[in-house]
């Protein structure tokens, strides 16, 4: 756990958050039976520090090696998603939602994502969205408004 978590009251920093997620990698490689999780771990460790085009190699390698649970499963195909949007990969990206879509287990809120994701897609790719999209803070009763701040209604 020292890995992930930094003793308490001592700042956070980003070099060394990813090199420790390397080590844990490095020793999690070594075990006879290879894991994905530590792969998964530099990936988002990578990812959250901006740094996309060098955690898509881990994150997909995590998905080959296979990672403990669903819910590891679906956030790193989440994460190598949105790197490879990041990184102008769109074909991978849009790849990758195909394959998040797919999933049984997938939280309604997080298949709500992926379709905002692609309609983010379509619109970079084309310049438009598709007929059938609305806008989240169209109102679905039109005699009710919708607060052009929140996207909430009154």
């Amino acid at each position: 756990m020292r890995y992930l978590v930094g003793k308490p009251g001592e700042p956070r920093q980003g070099a060394q958050d990813v090199h420790l997620a390397y080590q844990l990698q490095a020793g999690l490689s070594r075990r006879t039976t290879p894991s994905g999780l530590g792969l998964y771990l530099v990936g988002k460790q990578l990812s959250a520090r901006g740094l996309c085009e060098d955690a898509v190699g881990p994150l997909k390698r995590s998905l080959r090696l296979g990672l403990p649970t669903s819910d590891f499963t679906i956030e790193a195909l989440r994460s190598l998603a949105r790197c490879q949007y990041i990184e102008a990969d769109l074909r991978g990206a849009r790849a990758t939602l195909e394959r998040l879509l797919t999933r049984t287990d997938l939280p309604a809120g997080a298949r709500l994502a992926v379709l905002d994701w692609q309609q983010r897609i379509m619109w970079r790719t084309g310049g438009r969205l598709p007929a059938t999209a609305v806008p989240l803070n169209t109102p679905l009763d039109p005699s009710r408004e919708a607060s052009p701040l929140t996207g909430s209604l009154d």
